[in-house]
This record gives structure tokens, sequence and C-alpha cells, in this order.
């Protein structure tokens, strides 16, 4: 930490809970909305999708599995469903009993998942931070604790990326200093959907477009990494290649580039291990469906292949720029 500042105050040297303090770092670097600075050498919080929590009920409509809502917590604000209720508590008796919905003034015990990886504490031992409002439309409708914190199947790898991320050998060239350059912030875009669908020429007429214009990109289909750096496995080992997918798009990402990847039949357990690897507010998921179903996966961009690639070409840009992608001048 270079200095710790305060509003209208002079500047100190310590900053204490409950006051509104800005920091400025020795070097660069971006901020997203929802992240919390740790002290090495303390315990860190708990960073996963997954969780119990108890629910405390006020909406109008039923809080029903599966119906996708939003989740505030501290300066974080994700998309959450219900993916179990486990038991609701009667407020007129106090009684539990099994139940798939839970209704005004109810308390529930319910696993939630996010839509991506969400930072937090257990409340039991750090309350800020383990406290939570849920949203439903425009309207606060809900709100509880968090109680544990439960493993995902991306949950070892997670731990493989901060272990990479703990040792990773930065260049004397920040990302701040690269997209002053480039005039552009670095981004993977994920273009998926089944094997039937043309991905790759809006792709590549993507990266075209953009390269013309004078940025920097780069088209990385699975194909390229399946017949070179995935030359030593099987084409089995699916969740091997989409991590190793992941690792390259990394480094590209670290270069400052917009990496457009293509890769069919991705399953929702492959698009959370992209996520894990690249941080999800570093990618985004673009699905080009024949039909309105796309496996229950919230993407950033739905495309159809009855659009002309131009279209569809114009609409990836368009989520780039609402993004700010691009910085323009």
């Amino acid at each position: 930490i270079k200095s710790i500042e305060s509003f209208n105050l002079k500047q100190v040297d310590v900053a204490v809970a409950g006051y509104s303090s800005g920091l400025t770092l020795t070097e660069q670097v971006f901020v997203h909305r929802g992240e919390i600075i740790c002290i090495e050498c303390e315990a860190r919080p708990n960073v996963n999708s997954t969780f119990k929590a108890n629910v405390f009920w006020m909406g109008w409509e039923p809080f029903t599995v599966g119906k996708e809502y939003t989740l505030k917590l501290a300066t974080e604000k994700i998309s959450v469903h219900a993916k179990q209720i486990l038991k609701v508590l009667d407020a007129s008796n106090l009684k539990t009993k099994n139940n798939t919905s839970v209704r005004r003034y109810e308390v529930a015990e319910c696993i939630l998942e996010c839509k991506s990886q969400l930072v937090f504490d257990l409340f039991q031992e750090l309350q800020n931070t383990g406290r939570y409002i849920i949203v439903d439309g425009y309207d606060t409708a809900g709100g509880g604790i968090i109680t544990e914190s439960i493993p995902d199947t991306t949950s070892e790898l997670r731990n493989q990326v901060h272990a990479r991320e703990d040792k990773w050998e930065h260049s004397t060239i920040s990302s701040v200093e690269r997209s002053s350059k480039y005039g552009q912030n670095a981004k993977v875009v994920l273009i998926t959907g089944l094997t039937s669908v043309d991905k790759k020429t809006i792709a590549k007429r993507l990266e075209r477009k953009l390269f013309e214009e004078g940025r920097k990109v780069y088209f990385l289909g699975i194909g390229n990494i399946l017949r070179g750096l995935d030359g030593d496995i099987s084409k089995e080992e699916r969740s091997e290649h989409v991590r190793r997918l992941g690792e390259v798009a990394n480094i590209l990402l670290d270069a400052g580039l917009i990496v457009f990847l293509t890769a069919s039949d991705l399953e929702k357990h492959d698009i959370k291990v992209l996520d894990t690897i690249l941080s999800g507010e570093e990618l985004l998921k673009v699905c080009v469906v024949q039909e309105l179903d796309v496996n229950g996966f919230m993407y950033d961009l739905v495309l159809t292949p009855e659009d002309t690639v131009e279209v569809n070409v114009r609409k990836i840009i368009d989520l780039l720029d609402s993004k700010d992608v691009f910085f323009r001048g």
C-alpha cells in the first residue's frame, strides 16, 4: 500500500473499520466490483459459487428453486438461484417442513448457487461479509446469512489458480500500460454451441473486422489446442482439454489481447472451468443456438444462426462496447 486517502482529511497511515477510505498501491491493478483486499498472512475469505445459507423471505412472490435473483453482498451484485431448499420454518407454529418454495415471512435453510464466484465469509466468523440481501426484479425481497461454503466441482482447480497467481512472474509492463497503449481492455469471448452450428466463421470475421480497426485480437479454436498442446492426452479427457484451453487464453489475456475462443458442445461444468481460470469478469460467454434451449446456463449473449454473420458480429461488438472493452476517443 502506497497511501491511505480519506475525503477532506489529512493523509493518515492507518484506516479502521467504519471509515470510508481509499488506497493507492505501489503497482497499478484492475479492481472489479465485489473484490476484497486481504492481508497475505491472515486467513482468506471463501471464494466459491455454492454455499448453504439461511434465508428470510419478504417478497410477495414465493422464493422458488431455479428462479434467478440478484444477490448483494458488500459491494458485490451477482446473479443467484436456489439450488435446493433444505427445510422451511413455519412462522405460525415454529415447526420445520419440507417445501419447494419459501413464502412471505418464512425462514428457510437453502443451498444457493451464484452465476460466478462470490467472495464471502461465514457469518459466524465475520458478520459484515457473511450476510446478504436478495433482490427480485427491483424489490428487496429477502436476506440472510451464509453458514457453510460447499465445495463444488471447481474447488480444486480454484486452489490451483490461486497458487498460479501467487507465483506468477509479472512483466515490467503492467496491464494498465498495455490497455493504455492498445486502447482496449483485455477480454476473452467464448463462442460456443452445438457442433452443427457454425461458430468459427463468426469468430474469424469478428477478428478480421476488429484487426482492421487497429485492435489487438486473436482467434483461438479448441482444435488448435487438441492437435498441438493436447497431443499427449486422449480426446476423452475433456476436462483437461478445457483446462488447457483456458490456461492458454489466460496467457493471451495477460498480453492485453481480445481473444475469441470457439469450442463446441460445452457443458455447464466446462464453462465453469473457464470461468474459474479466467475470472468471471474477464470472460464473456456467447452461445449460438438453433432454438432457445441453452441448457439452463446464463450467457452474456445468445445468437441465432438464422441471422447473417455480419449481424451476429455486430451484436458481439455491441456487447464488447457495453462492457467498456474499447477506448473511444
